[in-house]
């Protein structure tokens, strides 16, 4: 199990060392996005089939999820979806805006502008459709953030209603994803009224807390990898308890309940490996990944290193790193950012 996390992690190294050019990268993350966008809409037709059955395996007949509610195209969990498909919508812009600012005004421009586009809106409608309310917010918080930030580089290059016109697009059909499934978007509104209106503070952030009591005892160092299954509970606070309480008293059979996560994968990553771990791994890619978005000459890798940084803020509250395909996508994007930023200067 280490060897198998080190690897995931360690692909982007890799991917740094193996390609020598900017073109090759382009091309390589744009079959990427083709791979991520074909599994977007096969989510889409399967979300609209789905039948609930004790008998089914929910993803495509082949494997069964653990809570089938929660599940979208290949991803047992939707947030985890919603995560990969934050990174494709970044790798998505990051091609569009290359292919308008590179292409001459023909028809190979039109066609490559008008694929990324529906690639694109069809993978931030599935944000919604999944059900996945973090996912909404984060975004978002991305497509502002890239327009906010880029906003002069991009009317150098195009107009300002080019740009207007992009940013209403993308959350039309980031609401447009609500429709498309009635008792998805129902549940979506039912959990975020019912959880403003509770007294008590969300159960994640109840763990946070814990995770924070974790941390201050073992900061510099952690506990080490895969630890907070069996530490965690020894500092798990009453209210917590209390809620797994009520979780055995109203199961149909005796079961004991796991700590699997703590919904964030940061402080998860700062608990198991210390600050030492933290600023070898998190803190680097962050200060990286912020010095590309803000000053890359590339519109294509700022786009890009824009999807690591909501990535990274999304790890704050959930953990999809967890997601075999997440991490390995993350390693990747910044082995790969990194490695277009020094080909752009040293051109």
């Amino acid at each position: 199990q280490h060897l198998v996390f080190f690897s995931q992690f360690c692909i982007g190294f890799f991917a740094f060392i193996i390609f020598k050019d900017r073109k090759s990268i382009r091309r390589f993350v744009g079959l990427l996005f083709i791979s991520g966008f074909a599994v977007g809409i096969a989510g889409m037709v399967q979300k609209f089939s789905y039948k609930p059955d004790s008998n089914l395996n929910e993803i495509w007949g082949i494997w069964d999820t653990p809570e089938p509610r929660y599940f979208y195209a290949s991803f047992t969990y939707k947030n985890h979806w919603a995560a990969f498909s934050l990174l494709l919508v970044a790798i998505g812009l990051g091609l569009y805006f290359k292919s308008l600012q590179t292409l001459s005004n023909s028809l190979s421009k039109r066609i490559y502008s008008i694929f990324y586009l529906s690639g694109i809106v069809v993978i931030i409608a599935t944000i919604s459709h999944c059900g996945s309310r973090s996912g909404v917010l984060i975004i978002i918080m991305f497509i502002f953030l890239l327009c906010l930030v880029l906003v002069r580089k991009f009317l150098k290059i195009f107009s300002g209603l080019t740009l207007s016109r992009l940013m209403l697009l993308l959350l039309s059909f980031l609401l447009g994803g609500l429709f498309l499934s009635k008792s998805t978007t129902t549940e979506m509104i039912t959990n975020t009224t019912s959880q403003i209106l509770q007294k008590d503070p969300p159960t994640r952030i109840l763990l946070w807390g814990d995770l924070q009591e974790q941390i201050s005892t073992k900061t510099f160092w952690g506990f080490g990898y895969d630890s907070y299954g069996s530490i965690n509970p020894i500092f798990q606070s009453p209210k917590v308890r209390e809620i797994r309480s009520r979780l055995l008293d109203n199961s149909h059979q005796t079961f004991v309940p796991l700590v699997g996560h703590g919904h964030s994968d940061l402080l998860e990553h700062i608990s198991e490996f210390g600050w030492v771990g933290f600023s070898l791994s998190f803190l680097p890619l962050l200060l990286i990944s912020m010095r590309n978005f803000l000053f890359d000459p590339s519109i294509f890798n700022q786009s890009i290193s824009g999807g690591i940084l909501c990535f990274l803020a999304y790890c704050c509250i959930d953990f999809p790193t967890r997601s075999p395909a997440c991490l390995i996508l993350i390693s990747l994007l910044a082995g790969l950012s990194l490695k277009y930023n020094q080909l752009s200067l040293s051109k």
